[in-house]
């Protein structure tokens, strides 16, 4: 099936948050299309607000590669 042009090149995810030794925190897409890494900074109130913020990206994502799987089969 022909993917419609504005899903072409869009990582499908699964997305998922990522803490390094640093407590750096990423948001990190498991395909391998661009090996995307979202790198969560700014001015948080605190490290839970910004690993909150984190999942709430991760979700968003998630729940638009799920749209987006059912377009392709439609």
């Amino acid at each position: 099936m022909e993917k419609k042009a504005y899903l072409e090149g869009v990582d499908q995810g699964p997305w998922s948050v990522h803490i390094d030794r640093d407590n750096h925190i990423f948001v990190i897409s498991d395909d391998f299309t661009h090996d995307v890494t979202i790198d969560i900074r700014g001015d948080f109130r605190n490290s839970a607000t910004k690993l909150r913020y984190a999942h709430f990206i991760c979700s968003a994502l998630n729940q638009k590669a799920k749209e987006i799987q059912k377009d392709l089969t439609n």
